[in-house]
């Protein structure tokens, strides 16, 4: 397993169904697999607060609102605080040094109850980091999985989520997993967990790339697209409405891809589209 604290990381064909609730795979496929599938924990060194804003209320506004009825300097985070655009259009506070998990803490705390009667979602995003845990013998349950997780990392179900066991071309159990990063790292040192009678694998996930739920390719998010075509409610195997990939029987056919002449055997966005180099105006 590869550690990098100092990277800076931004605030994010089968015929099988092996998917998450977001359309995305549980686990990528045998030829993906080749294609360099293993990833790296990535720990943050900032913590970081959210802003959206909806209703009537501008970013301009809501700042100057903040600024009004928040001292930073009572916060100690005056000189080490930046602000940065998020990719969906909303505002990033990022908070370095000594104790800011709960600097940012407080901030959100602060910026909640300055906006508590408005229409302004303030968050306090946690780094998530995706996994496999493979060679799961046939008793294996879910619950056996999510009993070893808590042993290990203390394991909490509200910050992380868990797939169903599958059967890999092995014939062995294998099961999709993502939780916080700091959570992964104390799960998956030494890439290997004991499960029942079983010493199963962990294999860390590449992150997933940008995608966009309007036009369904990679590389950009639906507040910046400028496609002419609309495929929310799509299945995103097989591109056709009034089902969901889980529940896919058909084979994988990307649209887009097709509209523009190109191959088109596989999932829209998936690592064999060609739209996530291409401009999205398609």
């Amino acid at each position: 397993m590869d550690v990098d604290s100092n990277r800076r990381i931004d605030w994010t064909e089968t015929r099988t169904n092996n998917y998450t609730e977001d359309g995305n795979k549980e686990y990528d496929t045998y030829d993906e697999r080749n294609q360099g599938r293993k990833g790296r924990i990535n720990l943050r060194n900032t913590s970081a607060v959210t802003m959206f804003c909806g209703g009537n209320i501008g970013y301009a506004e809501a700042l100057t609102t903040a600024k009004e009825n928040i001292n930073l300097q009572n916060l100690d985070i005056i000189n080490n605080m930046n602000i940065r655009r998020s990719m969906t259009g909303g505002l990033i506070f990022e908070i370095h040094g000594q104790d800011q998990k709960y600097k940012a803490d407080k901030l959100a705390e602060e910026l909640k109850q300055v906006f508590r009667d408005k229409e302004v979602h303030i968050n306090r995003p946690t780094p998530k980091t995706e996994f496999i845990i493979s060679g799961l013998d046939d008793s294996i349950t879910e619950q056996d999985v999510e009993e070893a997780l808590v042993r290990l990392s203390g394991w909490d179900s509200e910050s992380g989520k868990m797939g169903r066991i599958k059967k890999a071309r092995d014939g062995m159990g294998s099961i999709w997993i993502q939780c916080p990063s700091t959570t992964a790292v104390r799960i998956c040192t030494g890439n290997k967990i004991r499960i029942g009678w079983t010493w199963a694998s962990t294999e860390i996930l590449r992150k997933r790339p940008l995608k966009c739920f309007k036009c369904l390719a990679n590389g950009h998010v639906r507040m910046n697209c400028d496609s002419k075509v609309d495929r929310r409610g799509s299945c995103f195997n097989c591109g056709e409405m009034g089902h969901k990939i889980g529940d896919c029987r058909n084979r994988s056919y990307c649209p887009a891809c097709y509209e523009n002449g190109l191959s088109y055997t596989h999932r829209t966005g998936s690592n064999t589209c060609k739209l996530g180099t291409m401009k999205c105006g398609i």
